[in-house]
Parts: structure tokens; C-alpha cells; sequence
């Protein structure tokens, strides 16, 4: 049985282990490619596992022998599921590999946002501390102890980050769809007007896409921040930056983009007070090892009839 890894050069830097997948059947591995080139790569593969790559019906029909998609990723926005259902093609994700990392990475940017501690350790590196003489008060830092964190997307993330909030002593609110939160679950407009972080967990789908926009962040405070390690399609990024860029909102701070990666033209690239990092919540080497042998058991299961995570 042929496998082929498309995009490799999206989970691993090479210090991944990826024997658990090799042990199923020939591994072929590709850094990257067009969608021309992990055409010809895929033909006669049974199975094709992706990161970032787009699967869509023209690349199924030109590898007919494909009948297994495996993401490395909780999200597969990526993949066209009704091409993928119509020829009967089984795509499986992994759902809960990165909550660990993903939560601390929004909670550390929740941190930054309100501790400012990047900043001040520049200002020690450029000798400020030094013209100070004692102490540097200028970046405002704020305790998050007592405010109202809150939570769109109540999932294994976005619970393990509110339960991390709330060990901080704040007050955590939530607007989900599940009928089961610990939280106080409130409207969407509720979540907007008193949040005073607002951190992003749910998929990227038809109904959430814009979740944030021009109305929804004008009823934002003007000293609240929105976090998101979420998908960047959340968000109207021109809405958000010109939030920014105003003073409507004290401060932003994203994992994600639209454009991946971000492009100096975009606005929110351009944006005051935005602090970007470069999709890499989930990075953590241990995270993304668990992620590469759950790819591998979601294969192995697929092969012995009992699909695991299968999403089509």
C-alpha cells in the first residue's frame, strides 16, 4: 500500500518520528507542491495524509486510487467534503491532539497582551532599564484577576483554556451551542459587550466565518482584547484593524491569519496594538509528535474497517 505525505514541511522541522505511519505501508514523503505536482505525487497511493493542502475534486479525479484522507490538523476546512463523500473518499482529522499546547499559547498571548513583559524585556535589552534607573512604567500592565474572560467555541480547547482563565481568578463566560457548559453561556452580542479578553475556539465554518466583525467589535470596550488561535477566517481583519488602528479596542492578539502566512500589505499586518504570531500554538515537538502517531492510528484503524475520527 502506497502513502504519500504532501506538505511535510508544515509539521516537522525533521525532528519528528514518523515510523508509526511507515510501519503501515510504503511511505513517500513531499516538503511541498502545487496541486499539478501532488497529482502526479498521489497516483496510485491509497492513502494521502495533509497539513495545509487543499484537496478538491479536481485532485481526486486525477488520483483515482485514492480512498483515504488523513489530516495533520483538528481543522479540515482544507478539504472539499462533498468531493470527497461523492467518490467515497474517508477523510479522518485528529480532534484533540493540541489542546494542551493551544490553550497555554492563548492564554500566554492573553498574558502579553495585558503584562506586556515583551515589551519591557526590550526595553532592558535597549538599556532603558539602565536610563530608568529604577523602574519603567511606561506599557501599563494590568492584572487579569477579576475580569471576565470570555470564550466563543466551548470544545476541548476552549474548555481547557477557560479552566486555565478561571485559576487566574476570572470570571469566565462562554457562547457556544453546547447544552452542557460549566459557564455562564450568553449571546453573542453579550459576549462582545463584557468581555474584557475574548478568546476565539470554534472551527471555521459557513456560520462562523466573520464571527467578528464591524458591528460585533463596536460593542466591544475600548480597553477589551481579542485573542484568537482559533482559524483566521473568524474574524474581518479590515474590521478588526481598523478597531485597532482607532483606539475602539485596547489590543489584538493572533495565531492565525487569513493570508498564512500574514502579508505586509494586509491590514491587520499594518494594525496598532497586534500582536501576530505565526500559527504555531500547536507547535509544541511533543504535541506534534502525539499528532503524527494519531494520524497513524486513524490510518490504522481505517484499514482494519473501523474508521477513527472520520469526518466524511
Amino acid at each position: 500500500m502506497k502513502i504519500v505525505i504532501l506538505d511535510t514541511e508544515t509539521i516537522s522541522d525533521g525532528s519528528l518520528d514518523f515510523s508509526a505511519i511507515e510501519r503501515l505501508g510504503e511511505t513517500e514523503y513531499h516538503a511541498s507542491c502545487s496541486s499539478a505536482c501532488a497529482a502526479q505525487y498521489c497516483r496510485g497511493a491509497f492513502a494521502v495524509l495533509i497539513n495545509r493542502f487543499h484537496v478538491d475534486g479536481n485532485f481526486l479525479d486525477a488520483c483515482p486510487s485514492v480512498r483515504y484522507i488523513g489530516t495533520f490538523s483538528t481543522g479540515y476546512n482544507q478539504i472539499d467534503l462533498e468531493a470527497c463523500r461523492a467518490r467515497g473518499v474517508c477523510v479522518c482529522n485528529v480532534p484533540a491532539y493540541s489542546t494542551s499546547a493551544v490553550s497555554q499559547h492563548a492564554i500566554c498571548l492573553m498574558l502579553m497582551l495585558a503584562g506586556k513583559a515583551h515589551l519591557y524585556a526590550s526595553d532592558v535589552s535597549a538599556g532603558k532599564w539602565e536610563e530608568a534607573n529604577y523602574s519603567i512604567f511606561c506599557h501599563h500592565p494590568e492584572e487579569v484577576y477579576g475580569k471576565v474572560f470570555g470564550v466563543f467555541g466551548l470544545g476541548n480547547i476552549g474548555r481547557a483554556t477557560a479552566k486555565i482563565a478561571e485559576a487566574l481568578g476570572m470570571r469566565v463566560i462562554v457562547h457556544t451551542r453546547s447544552d452542557s457548559s460549566p459557564y455562564p453561556a450568553v449571546s453573542k452580542e453579550d459576549l462582545f459587550r463584557r468581555s474584557d479578553f475574548l478568546s476565539l475556539h470554534a472551527p471555521l465554518t459557513a456560520q462562523t466565518e466573520r464571527f467578528v466583525d464591524a458591528p460585533s467589535l463596536a460593542l466591544m470596550k475600548p480597553t477589551a482584547y481579542l485573542i484568537n488561535t482559533a482559524r483566521g477566517g473568524l474574524i474581518d481583519e479590515e474590521a478588526l484593524a481598523d478597531a485597532l488602528n482607532r483606539n475602539a479596542i485596547a489590543g489584538a492578539a493572533l495565531d492565525c491569519t487569513v493570508n498564512e502566512p500574514v502579508r505586509p500589505t494586509d491590514a491587520i499586518f499594518q494594525a496598532k496594538n497586534c500582536l501576530i504570531t505565526p500559527h504555531i500554538a500547536w507547535g509544541a515537538t511533543e504535541t506534534r509528535q502525539r499528532l503524527t502517531e494519531q494520524v497513524a492510528e486513524n490510518l490504522r484503524c481505517f484499514l482494519t474497517g473501523v474508521p477513527k475520527n472520520r469526518v466524511v
